[in-house]
């Protein structure tokens, strides 16, 4: 009876004290879940940020797995101009008279 009578005191003592601190533990947990809830908007706007990079990542990726032939067209054009314009060059360079520096 004298556990009882000792744990029910002590009970009553930790309720009494919660009791009389309700105001301070009710603003804390206030400020606790406001803190979580600006947080978990945070990171949804994250969220959809990253969405929209991803998104804009693969268009452009897209982007340019279209514009590969033209890409690849245009390298062998240039690469056909410098096979003809090289000669050229160098046959230009020959003509010209040397100069000293």
């Amino acid at each position: 009876m004298k556990k009882f009578l000792w744990t029910l005191t002590i009970t009553g003592a930790l309720g009494a004290y919660a009791y009389s601190k309700r105001d301070e533990i009710l603003k804390y947990l206030t400020k606790k879940l406001i803190a979580f809830d600006q947080t978990v908007e945070q990171t949804t706007d994250y969220l959809a940020k990253v969405e929209k990079v991803k998104e804009n990542a693969a268009k452009f990726s897209a982007g340019l797995k279209a514009s590969e032939p033209v890409i690849n067209s245009l390298t062998q054009e240039i690469e056909s101009y410098r096979e003809q314009v090289e000669p050229l060059a160098k046959e230009i360079q020959a003509k010209l008279p040397q100069q000293n520096d």
